[in-house]
């Protein structure tokens, strides 16, 4: 379940954190407003944070096409990976950067990436593994065997992303950077380039002239948000909208994150196949 929601669900958490021995944190800045919370709540818990290594990719890094300019289609590199100089000290701390909700100048979505999700499962096994020495060598086949099974999946998308005749598309915010990297996709733009703020009517228009020069399949909103605005992209372009799920929330049980990515599998062959 995911620690950012309401104010509700930030208290129950926070509950929780108070009689836990171990937090998990996803990291790259999505948690980092728990930090002090955090301690308050349980001074004495420990932190795991799962994206620890993973190089980030920065906001609008992979987009194509970028409304306010900056960092869109660059390919950057952080100057350093996670673990190496760091001491998380609270939870979600990766870097030292101003997020809104990790939408700052870093992209913290690496965990919609099977290749991120691999990184990040052995990751938590290896914090597990120090915390718990005598479950170490369980814990490390566990996350092997998932991280097979992830591996296989993602082959699964590999094979099918190959046969796409056009790869190009639109979603709706920056979650998708690291799996469309990941796969081969293309991301020409985003609907919301800041989360919660579509485009103006002005950009809009631009929008829809860029989305026709760009030529992508098709346009992607997001699970428990709205479509009104694919929609409107969708009928001004021709184009058809569909459901991609990032997995930012779910049912908090083994197998939830395969069976979302394996749905967003056929989404993507429904939605880019051409038919065949």
């Amino acid at each position: 379940r995911s620690l950012v929601g309401s104010e509700m669900c930030i208290r129950d958490s926070m509950k929780k954190i108070a009689a836990a021995d171990v937090l998990v944190a996803h990291g790259l800045g999505i948690e980092e407003f728990l930090g002090d919370p955090v301690r308050r709540a349980n001074p004495r818990i420990r932190t795991i944070v799962a994206s620890e290594g993973i190089t980030p990719m920065r906001a609008m890094e992979g987009v194509s096409l970028a409304r306010k300019g900056g960092t869109a289609g660059r390919d950057h590199r952080h100057e350093h990976e996670h673990g190496h100089g760091h001491e998380h000290e609270e939870a979600g701390e990766g870097h030292d950067h101003d997020h809104d909700h990790g939408h700052g100048e870093w992209n913290p979505h690496a965990w919609v990436s099977l290749s991120a999700a691999q990184a990040e499962a052995r990751r938590i096994a290896r914090g597990l593994g120090e915390i718990v020495p005598e479950a170490r060598e369980k814990l490390a086949a566990n996350a092997e065997a998932y991280c097979a099974r992830l591996e296989a999946l993602r082959g699964e998308f590999l094979r099918e992303v190959e046969k796409f005749p056009n790869r190009k598309v639109l979603t709706a915010h920056n979650a998708f950077a690291y799996f469309a990297k990941d796969i081969g996709l293309e991301i020409v733009a985003l609907l919301e380039e800041t989360p919660g703020q579509g485009p103006s009517a002005g950009e809009m228009i631009k929008l829809v002239e860029a989305i026709r020069k760009a030529g992508p399949a098709a346009v992607f909103y997001e699970p428990g948000h709205s479509d009104k605005i694919a929609a409107t992209l969708a009928a001004e372009t021709g184009l058809r909208a569909y459901c991609l799920d990032h997995v930012a929330s779910g049912r908090p049980e083994a197998g939830f994150y395969e069976e979302a990515m394996r749905r967003n599998l056929e989404t993507l062959k429904a939605a880019l196949g051409g038919g065949k």
